[in-house]
């Protein structure tokens, strides 16, 4: 007995941004401010939460994300290594180390990515002339390619985020104070103990 129509599975369609690489960067509109007070009164009620900075750092690092993510993935290029193209995009190399740092993925799976990234011919690596144990990883023209789409993305994205009321640069600012703040306490603190 045939199906049917109704009941057929369609078949996948594939994105039409995959194909496009690199891409325009698409339209990011901005909510209406009316809508955004509604909303920080509807989810800031006062609680512990409201007020714990860690906790206020994490959900914006994740709103800022999400939308974004979404369009990462919607070029086939996983978020882990779009996350470690981006951030060699405009270095001529960096240590592992300092990539697992900024990218805040753990070494052991920064290593096995790396490792896929350079199979792809988008990463290359080599030991540190100065340091043997160190491995430095360089950018490949077709990965500075692969991500220079998403890399105008990100900044318009960001642009029209930081727009209107918000002080760009000073809370840029103050993101890169508080950051250098912990790092120099827990340097600090190693060297006491």
């Amino acid at each position: 007995m045939k199906k049917s129509p109704a009941f057929e599975p369609s078949p996948k369609k594939r994105r039409s941004r995959q194909a496009h690489l690199p891409f325009s960067v698409p339209t990011y509109p901005r909510p209406d401010e009316e809508l955004v007070r509604k909303m920080n009164q509807e989810m800031f009620t006062g609680h512990f939460f409201d007020e714990y900075l860690a906790a206020l750092l994490a959900r914006a690092s994740a709103a800022v994300s999400a939308e974004f993510n979404e369009d990462i993935i919607r070029t086939g290029l996983p978020v882990l290594h779009w996350r470690v193209l981006a951030t060699l995009y405009d270095m001529d190399s960096m240590p592992m180390s300092q990539i697992a740092e900024l990218t805040l993925i753990p070494l052991p799976t920064l290593t096995r990515l790396i490792k896929r990234l350079a199979l792809s011919e988008y990463v290359r690596t080599e030991k540190d002339p100065h340091d043997k144990r160190t491995t430095l990883v360089s950018i490949e023209p077709s990965g500075r390619e692969k991500v220079s789409g998403l890399v105008a993305m990100a900044k318009e994205r960001q642009r029209t985020l930081l727009e209107g009321d918000i002080n760009a640069e000073a809370l840029k600012e103050s993101l890169r104070h508080l950051i250098a703040f912990c790092a120099a306490r827990r340097r600090r603190s190693n060297i006491i103990t």
